[in-house]
């Protein structure tokens, strides 16, 4: 118990294994993990840069790849300009170098309904591919998983995975064939469903407004937003 304890407080070190560009200014980060890390398909992590000139060196990330996968991933815009000094710190780091993974943390995983409805904006799809992988893995077809992913700029992250898995896939760019979406599959689940939605706060918090408007309950909604994206 008391190494355990000692392990959360003192985080979890990872060392770059590689990067790999998914488009459109996205990276995606893998790093090698110690055995005894363990996470849930869809949670998150705190990743700390261990770097003195840093005055923001911490940052949430959720961890884009499942646990099977045997590498911790997490993937981000490196758009912004100018970047943080988190990012910029990121972007410059090399395989070989660690950073630190305080968690996992989040409820935002696979629960015991057989009806899963995900909802993503932008970045916010990064949790939903470590489902999907894990997802992937679970041959008795028990869990029906809809997709509702939006995307203004059209990049549409792990397209190619989402388009390979065996979900109910459904892409937008405009926000009202979005939410009329949403409302349909909603009449029809009702609370028969889980619904995760993961994006920055304020598209978290209008995509819940449209849930409650439908009458499913707090319990069936679980979240994810993304705080900073520089």
């Amino acid at each position: 118990m008391i190494r355990k304890i000692k392990r959360v407080l003192q985080g979890n070190l990872l060392t770059l294994k590689e990067t790999f560009e998914e488009g459109f200014g996205t990276v995606s980060y893998r790093f090698h993990f110690d055995k005894e890390l363990t996470w849930k398909a869809g949670q998150h992590g705190i990743f700390r840069i261990e770097n003195p000139k840093i005055k923001k060196s911490i940052r949430p990330f959720s961890i884009s790849s499942s646990l099977s996968e045997g590498i911790v991933q997490i993937t981000t815009s490196l758009n912004a300009n100018p970047l943080s000094e988190f990012k910029s710190a990121l972007s410059k780091i090399k395989p070989g170098d660690t950073i630190r993974m305080y968690g996992p943390a989040g409820s935002m995983i696979v629960g015991e309904k057989k009806n899963l409805v995900m909802i993503a904006g932008g970045l916010g799809i990064t949790p939903f591919r470590a489902i999907l992988n894990e997802y992937q893995k679970d041959k008795t077809g028990t869990l029906n998983i809809n997709l509702i992913y939006i995307d203004s700029s059209s990049r549409y992250l792990f397209l190619p995975e989402i388009m390979e898995s065996n979900v109910s896939f459904y892409r937008y760019t405009d926000k009202d064939e979005f939410y009329n979406m949403i409302h349909k599959i909603t009449l029809e689940l009702k609370d028969n469903a889980d619904y995760m939605i993961s994006g920055n706060p304020m598209f978290v918090k209008s995509v819940k407004k449209s849930l409650k408007s439908t009458s499913i309950s707090s319990k069936s909604i679980k979240k994810d937003p993304f705080f900073g994206s520089k």
